[in-house]
């Protein structure tokens, strides 16, 4: 999938105010909080509590394209683990 059609997918699931959690595999999720604001956790390994870097985002694209950023910067997916990722 694409990054213009994965970022038009997961900013619907945001704006949706149903309170999904998009992830891959615990290492990066973003989600909406309680107060409105959206967050992105991007875990590095070791996988500790003081590895986890939350960022919050009061706009939800800015926080969709953050994700995104983060998924591509370490390739977590499994379009990267098959080779098939569209925006090389």
């Amino acid at each position: 999938m694409n990054n213009k059609k994965l970022k038009s997918v997961i900013l619907s699931l945001m704006e949706s105010d149903i309170g999904f959690d998009v992830g891959y595999a615990a290492m990066i999720s973003i989600r909406q909080l309680e107060d409105g604001t959206f967050a992105v956790d991007n875990d590095y390994y070791p996988f500790t509590y003081y590895s986890m870097k939350e960022k919050i985002f009061k706009n939800p694209k800015k926080a969709v394209d953050y994700f995104i950023k983060m998924r591509e910067k370490r390739k977590l997916g499994e379009d990267f683990e098959t080779g098939e990722n569209n925006d090389k």
